[in-house]
C-alpha cells in the first residue's frame, strides 16, 4: 500500500514481476493485473487505493504498509486483506514502512471494551505499552500523544489541571466539536471540570 499514483509506478518499474494499481487504469487491465497477481505470475502489486476494500484473497501472506495514516479504519482495511484464514497460510508477514503499527499497536491485540464515558470502543496498546482508544474513523487524541494538554491559547500545551476553570468552561462552551479528535478534547476539558467542582 503506497499513498500515490506516482509512488506506485516508481516502485513498480524498479522490480521484476511487479504491476502499479491504481484507478486511472481502465477497469479491464486492473482485472488482468489481479487475476495474474492470483496466478502467481505477478509476485507483487503496488497498490494506491485500489485493494483496501472487497479484495479477497486469503493466500496473501504478506502486506507491506508504505502508506501512514491515522485513520483507524484504513490500517485494519491494510491488513484485513491479509488476515484471512487459509490452508496454505499459517502466518501473515506485516511489513509497515510507515509506522503505523506505532501508532495503533498490532491488530492481534484490538479489545472491545466500555471507555472513560462509558461508551463502548476498541481499544489496543502501542509500541511504548500506552492503552489507546481507537475509533473507526479516527484515532483520538491519546494514540497520537494528546495527555490531557491545552490545544489553543496562552495555556496551550499546559496540563489541562494547571489551566484556569473560566479558561475551560469557555473552552467548553466555544470550542469547535465537529471532528472526534476535538470532541474528545472537549470531553477532557469538562472532565477537569467536574473534578474541580467536585474536590
Amino acid at each position: 500500500f503506497v499513498p500515490g499514483v506516482d509512488n506506485a509506478i516508481s516502485i513498480a518499474e524498479k522490480l521484476d514481476h511487479t504491476e502499479a494499481l491504481y484507478s486511472e487504469l481502465p477497469k479491464k487491465q486492473r482485472f488482468d493485473i489481479i487475476n495474474k497477481f492470483k496466478e502467481g505470475s505477478i509476485k507483487t502489486i503496488i497498490n494506491c487505493n485500489i485493494l483496501s476494500l472487497g479484495f479477497n484473497y486469503p493466500e496473501l501472506d504478506h502486506v507491506i504498509m508504505a502508506r501512514p495514516t491515522n485513520s483507524f479504519a484504513v490500517y485494519y482495511q491494510q491488513l484485513g486483506r491479509g488476515v484471512r484464514k487459509h490452508e496454505t497460510k499459517k502466518n501473515l508477514l506485516v511489513t509497515d514502512l510507515s509506522k503505523n503499527i506505532d501508532r495503533f499497536g498490532t491488530i492481534e491485540n484490538i479489545t472491545f471494551e466500555k471507555d472513560i464515558y462509558d461508551r463502548w470502543g476498541m481499544f489496543n496498546t502501542n509500541n511504548k505499552g500506552k492503552k489507546i482508544k481507537l475509533t473507526y474513523h479516527d484515532v483520538d487524541l491519546n494514540a497520537l500523544g494528546y495527555d490531557n494538554k491545552m490545544l489553543w491559547g496562552p495555556y496551550k500545551g499546559r496540563d489541562l489541571s494547571e489551566v484556569p476553570l473560566g479558561q475551560l468552561e469557555w473552552t467548553c462552551k466555544n470550542y469547535s466539536t465537529t471532528k472526534p479528535n476535538n470532541r474528545e478534547f472537549v470531553n477532557a476539558c469538562q472532565k477537569e471540570i467536574n473534578r474541580r467542582k467536585h474536590e
